[in-house]
Protein backbone atom coordinates (compact mmCIF):
# COMPACT_ATOMS: atom_id res chain seq x y z
CA UNK A 1 0.00 0.00 0.00
CA UNK A 2 2.59 2.46 1.22
CA UNK A 3 4.76 1.87 -2.35
CA UNK A 4 1.54 2.09 -4.36
CA UNK A 5 0.78 5.65 -2.15
CA UNK A 6 4.34 6.52 -3.02
CA UNK A 7 4.36 6.29 -6.58
CA UNK A 8 1.36 8.01 -6.81
CA UNK A 9 2.51 10.74 -5.10
CA UNK A 10 5.44 10.80 -7.12
CA UNK A 11 3.18 11.09 -10.13
CA UNK A 12 1.72 13.93 -9.10
CA UNK A 13 4.15 15.92 -7.92
CA UNK A 14 6.43 15.05 -11.05
CA UNK A 15 3.80 17.42 -13.27
CA UNK A 16 3.04 20.29 -11.23
CA UNK A 17 5.45 22.61 -9.95
CA UNK A 18 4.04 24.30 -7.16
CA UNK A 19 2.56 21.05 -5.69
CA UNK A 20 6.08 19.94 -5.43
CA UNK A 21 7.35 23.23 -3.69
CA UNK A 22 5.02 23.09 -1.53
CA UNK A 23 5.27 19.28 -0.80
CA UNK A 24 9.03 19.06 -0.46
CA UNK A 25 8.78 22.18 2.07
CA UNK A 26 6.71 20.68 4.04
CA UNK A 27 8.64 17.64 4.21
CA UNK A 28 11.52 18.98 4.74
CA UNK A 29 10.74 21.36 7.51
CA UNK A 30 9.02 18.93 9.06
CA UNK A 31 11.61 16.90 9.34
CA UNK A 32 14.15 18.62 10.31
CA UNK A 33 12.18 20.17 12.76
CA UNK A 34 10.99 17.10 14.47
CA UNK A 35 14.50 16.21 14.92
CA UNK A 36 14.99 18.75 17.20
CA UNK A 37 12.56 17.00 19.86
CA UNK A 38 15.73 15.03 19.36
CA UNK A 39 18.10 17.82 20.35
CA UNK A 40 16.51 21.11 21.69
CA UNK A 41 14.80 19.34 25.15
CA UNK A 42 18.01 19.80 27.71
CA UNK A 43 17.80 23.54 26.95
CA UNK A 44 14.45 23.58 28.30
CA UNK A 45 15.78 22.47 31.88
CA UNK A 46 17.52 24.60 34.23
CA UNK A 47 19.63 21.47 36.21
CA UNK A 48 20.70 24.02 38.68
CA UNK A 49 20.95 21.34 42.09
CA UNK A 50 24.76 20.14 41.06
CA UNK A 51 27.98 22.15 39.67
CA UNK A 52 30.80 20.34 38.43
CA UNK A 53 33.95 21.89 38.39
CA UNK A 54 32.29 26.09 38.85
CA UNK A 55 30.13 25.19 36.41
CA UNK A 56 26.31 24.25 35.82
CA UNK A 57 25.41 21.26 34.70
CA UNK A 58 23.28 22.70 31.87
CA UNK A 59 26.93 24.11 30.60
CA UNK A 60 28.28 20.92 30.72
CA UNK A 61 25.27 19.05 29.02
CA UNK A 62 24.93 22.17 26.34
CA UNK A 63 29.04 22.11 25.56
CA UNK A 64 29.37 18.53 25.53
CA UNK A 65 25.99 18.34 23.11
CA UNK A 66 27.61 21.20 20.78
CA UNK A 67 31.22 19.61 21.14
CA UNK A 68 29.35 16.31 19.43
CA UNK A 69 27.59 18.35 16.79
CA UNK A 70 30.64 19.88 15.77
CA UNK A 71 32.25 16.82 15.18
CA UNK A 72 29.35 15.50 13.43
CA UNK A 73 30.05 18.19 10.60
CA UNK A 74 33.08 17.09 10.30
CA UNK A 75 32.35 13.42 9.82
CA UNK A 76 29.39 14.21 7.64
CA UNK A 77 31.86 16.02 5.18
CA UNK A 78 32.94 12.27 3.94
CA UNK A 79 29.92 10.22 5.14
CA UNK A 80 27.18 12.59 3.37
CA UNK A 81 29.03 13.37 0.51
CA UNK A 82 29.07 10.20 -0.73
CA UNK A 83 25.73 9.49 0.63
CA UNK A 84 23.45 7.04 -2.20
CA UNK A 85 20.28 8.45 -2.79
CA UNK A 86 18.34 5.34 -2.25
CA UNK A 87 19.86 4.87 1.47
CA UNK A 88 19.15 8.84 2.93
CA UNK A 89 15.90 7.92 4.80
CA UNK A 90 17.45 4.44 6.36
CA UNK A 91 20.16 6.90 7.64
CA UNK A 92 18.32 9.56 8.87
CA UNK A 93 16.06 7.37 11.08
CA UNK A 94 19.52 5.43 11.99
CA UNK A 95 20.81 8.73 12.82
CA UNK A 96 17.88 9.81 15.23
CA UNK A 97 17.20 6.54 16.87
CA UNK A 98 20.90 6.47 17.80
CA UNK A 99 20.46 10.24 19.29
CA UNK A 100 17.17 9.06 21.05
CA UNK A 101 19.12 5.74 22.71
CA UNK A 102 21.54 8.35 24.17
CA UNK A 103 18.46 10.65 25.67
CA UNK A 104 17.76 7.00 27.12
CA UNK A 105 21.37 7.00 28.77
CA UNK A 106 21.19 10.36 29.56
CA UNK A 107 18.33 9.58 32.29
CA UNK A 108 19.66 6.50 33.51
CA UNK A 109 23.20 7.93 34.36
CA UNK A 110 24.03 9.34 37.33
CA UNK A 111 24.63 13.72 37.02
CA UNK A 112 27.57 14.47 35.94
CA UNK A 113 28.28 11.66 33.90
CA UNK A 114 25.52 11.07 31.96
CA UNK A 115 27.06 14.41 30.11
CA UNK A 116 29.31 11.98 28.01
CA UNK A 117 25.40 10.49 26.44
CA UNK A 118 24.83 14.59 25.99
CA UNK A 119 28.12 14.25 23.56
CA UNK A 120 26.56 10.88 21.99
CA UNK A 121 23.27 12.43 21.74
CA UNK A 122 25.08 15.49 19.45
CA UNK A 123 27.12 13.24 17.30
CA UNK A 124 24.69 11.97 14.74
CA UNK A 125 22.39 15.24 14.61
CA UNK A 126 24.57 17.44 12.84
CA UNK A 127 24.31 15.16 9.73
CA UNK A 128 20.65 15.46 8.98
CA UNK A 129 20.86 18.71 7.71
CA UNK A 130 22.72 17.34 4.86
CA UNK A 131 20.79 14.59 4.46
CA UNK A 132 17.33 16.78 3.79
CA UNK A 133 19.22 19.10 2.20
CA UNK A 134 20.31 16.37 -0.56
CA UNK A 135 16.65 15.66 -1.62
CA UNK A 136 16.47 19.29 -2.55
CA UNK A 137 19.22 20.34 -4.05
CA UNK A 138 19.90 20.29 -7.86
CA UNK A 139 16.83 21.55 -8.45
CA UNK A 140 15.23 24.75 -10.34
CA UNK A 141 13.49 25.64 -7.33
CA UNK A 142 16.39 24.98 -4.90
CA UNK A 143 16.41 28.51 -3.37
CA UNK A 144 12.87 28.86 -2.15
CA UNK A 145 13.18 24.99 -1.15
CA UNK A 146 16.14 25.92 1.12
CA UNK A 147 14.33 29.17 2.42
CA UNK A 148 11.64 27.37 3.35
CA UNK A 149 13.59 24.46 5.33
CA UNK A 150 16.01 27.47 7.17
CA UNK A 151 12.43 28.80 8.59
CA UNK A 152 12.37 24.87 10.18
CA UNK A 153 14.55 25.05 13.21
CA UNK A 154 14.15 28.37 14.14
CA UNK A 155 10.16 27.63 14.51
CA UNK A 156 11.28 24.05 15.68
CA UNK A 157 13.31 25.49 18.56
CA UNK A 158 10.44 27.34 19.82
CA UNK A 159 7.88 24.31 18.85
CA UNK A 160 9.86 21.80 20.35
CA UNK A 161 10.85 23.79 24.11
CA UNK A 162 7.11 24.68 24.30
CA UNK A 163 6.26 21.00 24.42
CA UNK A 164 9.24 20.18 27.24
CA UNK A 165 7.76 23.05 28.98
CA UNK A 166 4.74 21.62 29.21
CA UNK A 167 5.64 18.25 30.48
CA UNK A 168 8.17 19.95 33.48
CA UNK A 169 5.17 22.27 35.04
CA UNK A 170 1.91 20.37 33.92
CA UNK A 171 2.77 16.76 34.01
CA UNK A 172 6.09 16.89 36.30
CA UNK A 173 7.88 15.13 34.47
CA UNK A 174 11.90 15.18 35.99
CA UNK A 175 14.26 17.26 34.36
CA UNK A 176 16.81 14.04 33.52
CA UNK A 177 13.39 11.83 32.27
CA UNK A 178 12.57 15.10 30.05
CA UNK A 179 14.95 14.91 26.86
CA UNK A 180 14.36 11.22 26.40
CA UNK A 181 10.30 11.53 26.86
CA UNK A 182 9.83 15.18 24.61
CA UNK A 183 11.92 13.05 22.01
CA UNK A 184 9.74 9.56 22.48
CA UNK A 185 6.49 11.99 21.73
CA UNK A 186 8.26 13.43 18.06
CA UNK A 187 9.56 10.32 17.02
CA UNK A 188 6.42 8.85 15.23
CA UNK A 189 6.09 12.51 13.48
CA UNK A 190 9.46 12.36 12.45
CA UNK A 191 9.34 8.62 10.69
CA UNK A 192 5.84 10.00 8.94
CA UNK A 193 8.22 12.91 7.62
CA UNK A 194 10.98 11.16 6.47
CA UNK A 195 8.49 8.77 4.24
CA UNK A 196 7.03 11.68 2.70
CA UNK A 197 10.06 13.37 2.38
CA UNK A 198 11.76 10.12 0.56
CA UNK A 199 8.62 10.68 -1.84
CA UNK A 200 10.24 13.29 -3.56
CA UNK A 201 10.94 12.59 -7.47
CA UNK A 202 14.74 12.91 -8.50
CA UNK A 203 15.27 16.14 -10.33
CA UNK A 204 14.26 15.77 -13.79
CA UNK A 205 16.36 16.67 -16.80
CA UNK A 206 15.44 19.99 -16.87
CA UNK A 207 16.56 20.48 -13.58
CA UNK A 208 19.67 18.90 -14.30
CA UNK A 209 20.37 20.98 -17.63
CA UNK A 210 19.92 23.75 -15.32
CA UNK A 211 21.95 23.19 -12.23
CA UNK A 212 24.26 20.00 -13.45
CA UNK A 213 23.22 16.13 -12.00
CA UNK A 214 24.61 16.14 -7.86
CA UNK A 215 26.59 12.71 -7.59
CA UNK A 216 28.36 11.43 -4.84
CA UNK A 217 31.80 12.77 -3.70
CA UNK A 218 34.72 10.42 -3.69
CA UNK A 219 37.77 12.04 -1.28
CA UNK A 220 39.51 13.11 -5.12
CA UNK A 221 36.66 15.01 -6.25
CA UNK A 222 35.88 16.64 -2.70
CA UNK A 223 40.27 17.90 -3.52
CA UNK A 224 39.11 19.21 -6.50
CA UNK A 225 35.92 20.90 -5.16
CA UNK A 226 38.58 22.63 -2.40
CA UNK A 227 41.24 23.51 -4.77
CA UNK A 228 38.52 25.57 -7.09
CA UNK A 229 36.57 26.97 -4.38
CA UNK A 230 38.13 26.43 -0.95
CA UNK A 231 38.98 30.09 -0.11
CA UNK A 232 35.23 31.01 -0.55
CA UNK A 233 33.72 27.64 1.48
CA UNK A 234 36.16 28.68 3.95
CA UNK A 235 34.94 32.26 4.72
CA UNK A 236 31.45 30.96 4.54
CA UNK A 237 32.18 28.34 7.11
CA UNK A 238 33.95 31.08 9.47
CA UNK A 239 30.81 33.10 9.29
CA UNK A 240 28.71 30.47 9.86
CA UNK A 241 30.40 29.73 12.58
CA UNK A 242 30.15 32.55 14.42
CA UNK A 243 26.32 33.45 13.51
CA UNK A 244 25.39 29.98 14.80
CA UNK A 245 27.46 30.44 17.86
CA UNK A 246 25.22 33.84 18.82
CA UNK A 247 22.13 31.75 17.78
CA UNK A 248 22.69 29.16 19.91
CA UNK A 249 23.73 30.92 23.09
CA UNK A 250 20.80 32.89 22.70
CA UNK A 251 18.77 29.61 21.65
CA UNK A 252 19.58 27.46 24.22
CA UNK A 253 19.57 29.25 27.65
CA UNK A 254 16.05 30.96 26.48
CA UNK A 255 14.54 29.20 29.58
CA UNK A 256 16.77 30.92 32.20
CA UNK A 257 15.88 34.29 30.57
CA UNK A 258 12.63 33.80 31.13
CA UNK A 259 12.81 32.77 34.33
CA UNK A 260 15.15 35.66 35.37
CA UNK A 261 12.26 37.67 34.25
CA UNK A 262 9.23 35.76 35.95
CA UNK A 263 7.97 34.09 32.82
CA UNK A 264 9.01 30.80 33.55
CA UNK A 265 5.18 29.72 33.83
CA UNK A 266 4.81 30.62 30.12
CA UNK A 267 5.88 27.68 27.82
CA UNK A 268 4.05 29.37 25.06
CA UNK A 269 6.00 32.06 24.62
CA UNK A 270 9.46 29.70 23.36
CA UNK A 271 7.28 29.22 20.16
CA UNK A 272 5.64 32.81 20.01
CA UNK A 273 8.60 34.70 20.13
CA UNK A 274 10.28 32.73 17.32
CA UNK A 275 7.17 33.32 15.09
CA UNK A 276 8.02 36.70 14.10
CA UNK A 277 11.68 36.15 13.46
CA UNK A 278 10.77 33.10 11.69
CA UNK A 279 8.56 35.28 9.21
CA UNK A 280 11.13 37.78 8.44
CA UNK A 281 13.47 35.09 7.71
Amino acid sequence: MFYRLGKQTQNRLSTNTFLFCLYAIVAACSTYAFMYGFRKPVAVGLYQDITWLGLSLKTVYLTAQILGYALSKFIGIKVISELQSHGRAKATLVLVLFAWFALLGFAVTPSPWNAVFMLLNGLPLGMVWGIVFSYLEGRRVTEILAAGLCTSFILASGLVKTVASILLLNFNVSEIWMPFVTASMFLPFLCVSVWMLDQLPPPNQDDIERRCKRVPMNKTSRKELLKLLGFGITMLILGYILLTILRDLRDSFAADVWQATGLSSEPALFTLTELPIAVVV
